[in-house]
């Protein structure tokens, strides 16, 4: 895709910074189905587009998800993604939702001893918030479990 349409205006895609990253052979592009049904960019892009509109012709965007990584692919990525958020003119703006719950996602994780699935969710997505506020990087892996593949254009 070029652009990610938005209420407000379309969002431009940098295809040559999407070059820069294909090429270090260590991205995968995400079909467009895949891309649909992962709705957490659509969630951000028009808060994104209203917090920019004044500069709207004169930025591009660079969606990246990422899912489950090993210690060695967050080094790997770090570094190829490295030159981009040390630069003073990018902004980065990084989001999760905790846990894609349920068979759709391969993540059905839940604790009977927490309640109903909602509970169950609720206290990981807590733990995690914990962990995060903590940035206590070792206790965060646990929770979350495998969801994902590497990173995807």
């Amino acid at each position: 895709m070029d652009k990610y349409q938005t209420p407000l205006y379309d969002l431009t895609i940098d295809k040559q910074i999407y070059a820069e990253l294909e090429a270090t052979r260590q991205f995968e592009w995400m079909d467009v189905q895949t891309d649909e049904d992962e709705h957490s960019i659509e969630m951000h892009l028009p808060y994104i587009a209203k917090v920019m509109e004044e500069y709207k012709s004169g930025f591009t965007i660079i969606p990246i998800l990422v899912g489950s990584l090993t210690p060695e692919k967050e080094a790997k990525y770090g570094a190829i993604l490295a030159p981009y958020l040390a630069d003073p003119q990018n902004l980065v703006v990084i989001s999760s939702d905790f846990c894609h719950w349920g068979p759709r996602f391969r993540y059905t994780w839940r604790d009977p001893s927490r309640g109903h699935i909602h509970q169950s969710i609720e206290w990981l997505d807590r733990q995690v918030i914990m962990y995060t506020i903590l940035l206590n990087k070792q206790d965060l892996v646990w929770p979350i479990g495998a969801v994902g593949s590497d990173a995807a254009l």
